[in-house]
This record gives structure tokens, C-alpha cells and sequence, in this order.
């Protein structure tokens, strides 16, 4: 969902200009990155309660617990995170590794789920 939120917040740029962006510029303000995750959890939780997924007990827990778990373990095998918490912002530290996560679960047909 990050990496929809920076093709968001940089729509007018291309894919290629995107991923050469410094990662100063590479931040979503927590408060704006809430609005989507909660929408995409209660997605979640309908596909659940058809039956249709399992989720772990993890999605029970409180949403800011759920999104620094998310940012600890994304990228857990490598030596610099794709992103990081930091006080009101998700701070993108290597966007293209970012791009290879993303490009990971669009086989999900996740689309329905993160509307933007």
C-alpha cells in the first residue's frame, strides 16, 4: 500500500522518475497513510467474514500496533528496510525494493482492497 500511496502522492511523474526520486522526498504522513490502511483492514475482514480469507490474529490488534509491526518486518532479510517508522511519517528509505514488494502481490488481485 506504500508504494500506491507514493504513485499517488507523485502522480504526475512516471514509474522511472518515481524510482530515482532522493528519499527525502519519500514520506507519507501517518495520519494520511491511516485513512487507506483502515479502509483496506475493513476489506479484509469482509473477505474474511465470507469466508474467503483466514486472517491471523494480528488483525485484531490496534492500528498503529499493526502498522509498526508492518514497517519492522517488511524487508526483514535485508540489510537496509524498504521503509521505516518514524514519529508522523513512513519514511521510504529504498523505494525500488519497495517497487519489488509491490510487484509481489499484484498476482493477489488486490485492487478491490486498496482503492485509491
Amino acid at each position: 500500500m506504500s508504494f500506491k500511496l507514493i504513485l499517488k502522492k507523485f502522480k504526475n511523474l512516471e514509474l522511472h522518475n518515481i524510482l530515482r526520486l532522493p528519499n527525502d522526498e519519500l514520506d507519507i504522513q501517518i495520519n494520511f497513510f491511516k485513512k487507506y490502511y483502515k479502509t483496506a483492514i475493513n476489506s479484509i475482514r469482509e473477505l474474511e467474514s465470507k469466508n474467503k480469507i483466514k486472517c491471523s490474529k494480528e488483525i485484531d490488534l490496534p492500528i498503529e500496533e499493526q502498522i509498526k509491526m508492518g514497517c519492522e518486518n517488511l524487508g526483514l532479510y535485508h540489510p537496509i528496510k524498504p521503509i521505516i517508522l518514524e514519529k508522523n511519517k513512513i519514511q521510504i528509505k529504498n523505494i525500488k525494493m519497495l517497487f519489488y514488494y509491490h510487484n509481489r502481490l499484484t498476482g493477489f488481485n488486490l485492487k478491490k482492497i486498496f482503492i485509491f
